[in-house]
Parts: C-alpha cells; structure tokens; sequence
C-alpha cells in the first residue's frame, strides 16, 4: 500500500504536537519518513472506507509508531508532549478517601497482542478508538449443501 500521507502532511497536521528540525533534539523527516513505512506494514486500508478517515487513521498510526522509535531510541530532550506521549487508560472510577483510581481496559484489547501494542502511546490509544468499531463485523448464516 503506498501512504496516503507526505511528511509535509504530518507536520501539518500535528503541527502543535511535536517540534520539527534536523538536529537529534527535534523530529527529523527521516524519524517521519520510518514511522510512515512503520505504518504502510499493517494499516489496512479497507476497513476504513472513506479516503478521509484513512488519511485520519493513517496520521495517528504513523504519531504512533514515531513515538515509539523515539522511546526506543532514549527519546529526546526537549519537552515537546508528543514525543514523550505515554497513553493513559480510561478512568474507571475515582475515590477520595486514601485517595483510590482505578482504570477500565477492554479485555479485549489488552489480551490481543496485535492490539495492546496501541495501548502505549496516546496516539495509538486514538487509533484504537477509531478501529475498534470497524473490527466488529457482521455475520450471515445461509442456506446450503455438501451435494448438488
């Protein structure tokens, strides 16, 4: 699949997410340029039907995938949020007392390898949110036989 995205289109649109440059403290077009090739391996672009919401879709994977390599390779020292997002997970319920919170996880998620991957980053948690309704499908049950 060739990406539906350019690394002007990125910067673009997370023009207030990341600081952009060519030195090792900022996100260079290579880091973009990897995390877009990162995301063409396992975007699937027939779940998304609308070339919009693939573009959408695409942009937060390829937000996903930069922070991660950038984790991996000791992040950098600015203190620009997205890249040092962490996801968070959904609150569940709160306390006040000795003060208490507790998070809700679909289980679903969180036993599928392919997808608590996304769980790490705030930017793979949105794409989460995004394709879990497209991963629901409907089934039909018809009528046949083993003979003509």
């Amino acid at each position: 699949m060739a990406s539906p995205i350019a690394i002007a289109d990125f910067k673009a649109y997370f023009s207030r997410d990341f600081v952009y440059g060519t030195v090792c403290t900022t996100v260079t077009d290579a880091d973009i340029t990897k995390a877009i090739g990162e995301a063409a391996v396992i975007f699937n672009e027939g779940l998304w039907g609308a070339v919009t919401s693939q573009i959408v879709a695409y942009q937060l994977l390829t937000a996903h995938f930069l922070v991660r390599d950038l984790q991996m390779a000791g992040g950098l020292s600015n203190s620009c949020q997205g890249a040092t997002s962490m996801g968070t997970s959904p609150i569940q319920s709160k306390s006040a007392g000795p003060v208490s919170i507790s998070y809700g996880l679909s289980q679903k998620v969180v036993d599928n390898p392919a997808l608590n991957v996304f769980l790490a980053t705030g930017y793979g948690q949105k794409y989460l949110q995004l394709l879990m309704p497209r991963l629901a499908g409907n089934v039909g049950v018809c009528f046949g036989a083993t003979q003509p």
